[in-house]
């Protein structure tokens, strides 16, 4: 004799359907397939040997087509689905917060006491971080000293090219500070006195080799002092 504990939980789930407001599409297991299904029956006063046409009905049972429909309108979720959803949305809330409640009660967790390994893994983390920024530092400033010296003027040793004004005004010396325009300094001197003289055939016959940066310096000094003078007396070069 058939018996609900015989049953197959698809078949229970049948049963359950035939008569429950709410249908399901299966059970989570058999134990409860056969509660759920107990429930319902007892529920509608139906015994199984009614529910399963083996003795005339004491109520009548709900045709198919009067039952809620398991999908609405356009294939979307029956209100009996919506209803069945939003009832287990409840039972995990309740479940969620019965949860959080008993964890509240427990005691904190004590803080990890640190190790030599996490001392020293710590110890290595900070002395890296101290050491990227000591290099920033070092970086930004040799950055900063770099744009320095491209934004200031670079002053030739021997001094500047000459412009239509520097024509007709007497230059001035070129800078022999540096050792290494040591040896050209007599001749330097010499030249300076030839200019303060405004001696032009001096000047002229004064004899400079060009091997180098001092007497290129030395032979720029020496023909623009020429065209400042001759420009001053009125003279064509």
């Amino acid at each position: 004799m058939t018996t609900l504990a015989n049953m197959t939980a698809a078949n229970l789930a049948i049963i359950h359907n035939r008569f429950a407001a709410r249908p399901v599409t299966k059970f989570e297991s058999k134990p409860v397939a056969i509660s759920r299904t107990m429930a319902v029956l007892a529920d509608r006063g139906i015994s199984l040997d009614e529910a399963l046409g083996r003795a005339p009905a004491a109520a009548p049972i709900v045709p198919a087509a009067k039952r809620a429909p398991i999908t609405g309108p356009a294939g979307g979720p029956s209100p009996a689905t919506l209803g069945a959803r939003a009832a287990k949305a409840d039972d995990a809330e309740r479940a969620a917060e019965a949860k959080a409640a008993a964890w509240e009660g427990l005691p904190a967790k004590p803080a990890k006491k640190p190790t030599k390994a996490t001392e020293a893994a710590d110890r290595r983390a900070a002395e890296k971080i101290a050491k990227g920024a000591k290099m920033f530092q070092a970086n930004k400033a040799l950055m900063e000293e770099k744009a320095a010296k491209a934004a200031k003027p670079t002053r030739r040793p021997y001094g500047d090219k000459p412009t239509i004004t520097d024509a007709c005004i007497l230059p001035n010396p070129p800078d022999f500070t540096a050792n290494t325009h040591k040896p050209y300094r007599k001749k330097l001197d010499a030249l300076t006195a030839l200019v303060a003289a405004r001696d032009i055939a001096g000047l002229e016959a004064f004899a400079i080799n060009p091997t180098s940066t001092s007497p290129k310096a030395l032979i720029r000094y020496r023909d623009r002092a020429i065209s400042a003078i001759r420009f001053q007396n009125n003279e064509v070069a």
